[in-house]
């Protein structure tokens, strides 16, 4: 291969565009944003199928075993922006997202047996804001409720193939992120104070993901990974008109098992039969019953829910 053919590909390969799934939980100010799982381009019109995907170009996010394909180091990096403006009335409601949609480098170490894998990909994210002009005989005042932050998962794996049929990840993963939570209530009228609370969440903490496929037949293709539950720091600091001095909280809550399986079936050379199961219970996860409090706290005054994608 010659020198413009060679970076031809390996710009080609650099700029592929992940699909995003459709899977998410609490997708509102009481949550902690939307939640996916990245799928390869084969899944691009595929009902957001992709772990068990076999003629995948791209390096799916959970299913990392199946990097044991490739004979060359890949990598792949792709870019989202998605955003919503609605206006009813006096309300005026935006939620945005903008960020790396996700970054993966797989390195084989011994072709089709030991490969090195690294990828840091949004594990969650939310930008979340309505504004509402409220008037009360005759006063008029401002509502704003903001949430804006991200948590990204950083994962470095070792991927095995005994077989020639049979793959094998463990991995290393360590999630960080920061969001913040605000509410701010501003009267038109100096005979009023105005009002507001400001709560930032910083996250960190280590944890342990394995993955597997079995190419049980040239037809037939089963994937499966797990994310166990790491070990979360969650910091909250708290700021409030209604206190003289910040607040600081520090507790270990944990995310919950995130865990999924796949299958594909080729019934013809042009025709691939995929389907997904994933799931994550979000009501048993962040230590949301040790966190209970009087404070205005999204994780505290409502519980987080369960998610699952079919």
């Amino acid at each position: 291969m010659n020198f413009l053919s060679r970076t031809f590909v390996i710009s080609i390969l650099l700029l592929v565009t992940q699909t995003y799934g459709g899977s998410f939980f609490t997708a509102s100010s009481q949550g902690i944003g939307l939640r996916r799982y990245t799928v390869n381009v084969r899944g691009l019109g595929m009902g957001g199928t992709g772990l068990a995907s076999p003629d995948s170009i791209a390096l799916t996010n959970f299913s990392i075993s199946k990097w044991r394909s490739i004979n060359d180091t890949r990598a792949s990096i792709g870019f989202q922006y998605l955003r919503f403006d609605t206006e009813l009335d006096n309300v005026n409601f935006t939620t945005a997202t903008t960020n790396i949609g996700g970054l993966n480098l797989a390195i084989p170490i011994k072709t089709h047996k030991v490969l090195l894998g690294i990828s840091i990909n949004p594990y969650s994210s939310v930008d979340f804001k309505y504004v509402m002009i409220i008037q009360d005989q005759g006063k008029t005042y401002d509502e704003t409720v903001f949430l804006n932050g991200s948590v990204s998962k950083a994962q470095i794996g070792l991927i095995w193939s005994p077989f020639s049929s049979v793959g094998i990840s463990i991995s290393g993963n360590y999630y960080f992120g920061t969001i913040k939570d605000q509410y701010k209530l501003r009267f038109n009228n100096s005979s009023y104070y105005d009002s507001f609370h400001e709560i930032e969440y910083r996250i960190k903490g280590p944890g342990i993901g394995l993955s597997f496929d079995y190419q049980a037949h040239k037809k037939f293709m089963f994937a499966g990974f797990i994310d166990f539950k790491p070990s979360i720091d969650l910091n909250r600091d708290i700021n409030s008109s209604l206190s003289q001095e910040d607040t600081e909280i520090t507790n270990s809550g944990s995310f919950p098992i995130h865990y999924g399986a796949g299958t594909s079936f080729r019934v013809h050379p042009r025709l691939i039969l995929s389907l997904d199961y994933s799931r994550q219970n979000w009501s048993k996860g962040l230590g949301v019953k040790q966190l209970e409090s009087k404070t205005p706290d999204t994780f505290t005054r409502s519980q987080l829910d369960d998610w699952y994608q079919l």
